[in-house]
């Protein structure tokens, strides 16, 4: 049964004292301010010693900046997905070593799923986007040698499809060139500080 003025649900389906907007991910005072002690806390540690903002590691993460926020101040709780996706980017290095003590940071709170069930896509390496790019380029211009005496209509197809394809190329180069220089900068920020990388 729902209590319209407080959104509150208690009954079949429904656990008592928990409005539907906390199931999917939206938290409580209490599990709000254990999340942001613990697993923002960490997220926000990996984030500065990556040297990156808010905005920068959301997008090379595939969140958006909200999302990101949130996740830092404990204000949702996090998933696997999510905490892949940025393990790999605040800590290229160990990124394994970040994951496990995200997901630990996380504790109870940890979900397996977004509720869109959309995980951010796998970042590339450098050499892989490079290869990816050129093939696409490469093709592109076997095209437009083969394109002489073909209808302009289905010319002009083929380059449309292309198109989308090498601008999404050239931003997962961009976006793996970034993801190099963060490893660069944490490799140097730990050896600074005399911590262990491996």
């Amino acid at each position: 049964m729902n209590n319209e003025a407080t959104g509150r649900s208690a009954g079949p389906g429904g656990r008592a004292g928990v409005t539907r907007r906390d199931r999917r991910g939206e938290v409580g005072d209490v599990e709000r301010e254990r999340l942001a002690a613990g697993f923002g806390a960490e997220l926000s540690r990996l984030r500065a010693a990556a040297g990156l903002t808010i905005d920068r590691a959301s997008e090379l993460a595939g969140l958006n900046r909200q999302s990101l926020s949130r996740l830092e101040h404990g204000r949702t709780r996090p998933t696997v997905d999510s905490i892949n996706a940025l393990a790999a980017v605040l800590d290229p290095v160990t990124t394994t070593v970040s994951v496990d003590r995200l997901r630990a940071l996380a504790g109870p709170s940890l979900r397996t799923h977004h509720r869109r069930r959309s995980p951010a896509r796998k970042a590339l390496t450098v050499s892989q986007a490079e290869w990816a790019l050129r093939s696409l380029l490469r093709t592109q211009e076997d095209n437009r040698r083969a394109a002489k005496g073909l209808p302009a209509a289905l010319v002009e197809r083929e380059a449309a499809i292309l198109a989308p394809l090498i601008e999404q190329a050239r931003e997962d180069l961009a976006r793996a060139e970034a993801l190099a220089e963060v490893e660069v900068t944490v490799r140097r920020n730990r050896g600074e500080s005399g911590e262990s990388v491996g």
